[in-house]
């Protein structure tokens, strides 16, 4: 009769060391799954968060490719501009800048901004007017010029993404008005769009200035 013995000695036993066997997850490796994860979650809702906005009426006025850099560009920056009473020269001071450019860049509340400016429910229409909005003479108007541009990190090899082409876009926040230079025209924000757009911009004009080119 066989013994206990030998059916324990005969018995394989696996090797720990087989390369084949299961890995062990490590704490960095956790921590980097997690972060690629949090992203893809973070980019998903921005995303949804965008494709919610009407954008068919401000496509038309502003132009599909100011849209698409309002949208997703994503150096965003900001420079303060002066009254608009022209100067001795006849030139529109809002066409001067006031203060030195502000990055605008990973600013809390950039994706409610850029929405507040792409949704065609945040403009009044009827307001357009065929006036450029740097020749504009709006008593005590207070104006910003937001650069929208690309950054080679954010396209890696591959990336399918269209390039955001540099954008201007010029909010007067005295009274609401948004137009891009040299468009020829411009139309107001509604009542309730405005004080937004405006409080984002002042509480952002003192930060850090943005890298000179």
């Amino acid at each position: 009769m066989p013994s206990d013995r030998g059916l324990q000695d005969n018995t394989s036993i696996p090797d720990s060391t087989d390369r084949h066997g299961p890995r062990v997850l490590t704490v960095r490796n956790a921590a980097i799954l997690l972060l690629v994860m949090l992203f893809a979650v973070i980019m998903a809702s921005a995303s949804i968060y965008m494709r919610r906005a009407e954008t068919e009426k401000t496509a038309n006025f502003f132009g599909e490719q100011v849209i698409y850099a309002i949208s997703v560009g994503p150096l965003v920056s900001m420079e303060q501009r002066l009254p608009s009473a022209a100067n001795s020269e006849g030139v529109a001071a809002a066409e001067q800048p006031a203060n030195p450019p502000v990055m605008l860049s990973g600013s809390p509340g950039l994706g409610l901004f850029r929405r507040a400016l792409i949704d065609d429910r945040h403009y009044q229409w009827s307001t357009a007017k065929p006036i450029s909005i740097e020749s504009s003479s709006i008593p005590e108007g207070r104006y910003f010029l937001i650069s929208f541009s690309d950054d080679p990190q954010f396209r890696p090899p591959g990336n399918v993404r269209p390039e955001v082409e540099p954008t201007r876009v010029m909010i007067e926040v005295q009274e609401g008005w948004v137009g891009v230079p040299g468009s020829g025209q411009m139309v107001m924000l509604t009542e309730r769009a405005r004080p937004a757009v405006e409080n984002f911009l002042k509480t952002r004009r003192d930060i850090r200035p943005a890298p000179s080119k």
